[in-house]
């Protein structure tokens, strides 16, 4: 969260004490570690530090905020724990990717998908169309394997190193069109790129000119919990753009589903 140190702001609501309350709640959350003293946190905010005090006073004392008595420093709190848990347990998924969808099929004139990861599949749940179709096979509630095809590659390549190590040392993954294996290896080699670039691109079933892009969707603490597929014609001068805004979408996503920056 990039705050100027001194920011004033112009609180929208008639209560500036909880705005500013959340914005304390929100950077604490901005990562998976972060703890921060009272001056950093004013600093941060741009809020005065007479207000910080009280204001992580009232948090501590609700359990959403935890004070470390030796350094003084905050961080979240345990009671925060089950009201994030509650809040993803009534999150409809396909409500909140809906305009992400929306706006990168509008900017890619591509077929765009979102799957959730569920019992070791990739289940398609929402789907966004630009009056381009390509493949009309690939529907809401279709179902694949998590690591087959541009999904795979790119789920794989955001899962904890140590869990990827472990994925990477068993049987070779079956191949896009499933009549050969790709080798551990060269897998291996693939999915250092995917990691530079964000994305992973397969060409098509149908035509080498249609292109299949995928980016990994992270929930919280940043474990993959789905992918955005982009089906279209693109030219391969193309790809590298509409990889970036991919990439990006499936960032965004991935904040509004919990994710972490």
């Amino acid at each position: 969260m990039n705050k100027k140190p001194g920011n004033k702001k112009r609180y929208l609501s008639s209560t500036p004490a909880v705005e500013q309350a959340a914005e304390i709640m929100k950077y604490l959350a901005s990562g998976a570690k972060v703890k921060a003293g009272l001056t950093d946190i004013s600093r941060m905010l741009g809020i005065p530090k007479t207000k910080v005090y009280s204001i992580l006073n009232a948090l501590q004392m609700a359990g959403f905020v935890s004070k470390n008595d030796e350094n003084k420093v905050y961080s979240l709190g345990a009671d925060i724990i089950p009201i994030g848990q509650r809040a993803l347990e009534n999150m409809d998924y396909r409500d909140v990717a809906r305009p992400f969808l929306e706006e990168l099929a509008k900017e890619t004139r591509c077929t765009v998908l979102f799957g959730l990861v569920t019992s070791g599949k990739l289940v398609i749940v929402s789907k966004q169309t630009s009056g381009q179709e390509v493949d009309s096979r690939l529907q809401v509630g279709s179902v694949f394997d998590i690591f087959y095809q541009a999904h795979g590659k790119a789920i794989l390549a955001s899962l904890p190193q140590e869990e990827q190590r472990r994925l990477l040392s068993g049987d070779d993954f079956l191949s896009q069109d499933k009549r050969g294996m790709i080798h551990n290896s060269q897998l291996s080699q693939e999915i250092k790129e995917i990691k530079k670039t964000g994305f992973a691109v397969n060409n098509g079933k149908v035509s080498p000119l249609i292109k299949v892009l995928s980016a990994a969707v992270n929930g919280p603490k940043n474990y993959p919990v789905g992918a955005l597929i982009v089906i279209g014609l693109m030219e391969k001068s193309v790809i590298s753009k509409y990889g970036a805004k991919l990439v990006a979408t499936a960032k965004d996503l991935s904040l509004a589903l919990g994710g972490e920056r």
